[in-house]
């Protein structure tokens, strides 16, 4: 047999096809799921994501059937993830602040029934060492949140981006490229 024939001759799937697809069909299937459980109002960023969804919904199921538009549909719901990860950056970064300032607001509250608290319940000898504890604990609460939320966000979008270029270079294998049929 030449080289050429054994290039057109059809692969059998391979698991890791398999778990790719099983993947993506858990991903679409959880993320509708949980979408059904808390409806969402209608914005161009929702809409997206629900045909992200039923474009992975979709490349799960033909890619256990080998077909070659869904292991070209995966590639392009990949980099289509890629780049939102980078442009949606600045928009979970102004979440972040939104989330800080309703963090902030409870963290205040506690601060403050926690002074209360102190200024009841302990002697007046010990008040200014537990309130002096107190401050440095609120200090450092302050300082560490916003860098805490910055690099949750980030290593979000660089997993995403990790995430997405795996799937790139998995699918645009030569490898598994033989392994689907037109």
């Amino acid at each position: 047999m030449s080289t050429q024939e054994d290039d057109l001759t059809p692969v059998e799937r391979s698991r890791g096809v398999t778990m790719w697809a099983a993947a993506f069909i858990f991903y679409a299937t959880w993320s509708m799921l949980a979408l059904l459980k808390n409806p969402i109002k209608i914005s161009m960023f929702k809409f997206f994501f629900v045909l992200q969804i039923i474009g992975y919904l979709a490349a799960g199921i033909y890619i256990l059937q080998l077909k070659e538009f869904a292991r070209k549909l995966v590639i392009a719901l990949a980099i289509i993830g890629c780049i939102s990860a980078v442009f949606l950056l600045p928009k979970q970064m102004k979440m972040i602040q939104e989330i800080r300032s309703f963090y902030q607001e409870k963290v205040d509250e506690s601060y403050e029934n926690r002074r209360q608290q102190i200024m009841k319940k302990t002697k007046p000898e010990f008040q200014q060492e537990e309130l002096s504890r107190l401050d440095k604990e609120q200090k450092e609460a302050n300082a560490l949140m916003p860098q805490l939320l910055n690099t949750v966000v980030i290593i979000g979008a660089a997993g995403t981006i990790i995430i997405n270029g795996i799937i790139i270079f998995y699918f645009m294998r030569p490898k598994v490229k033989r392994q689907f049929i037109n």
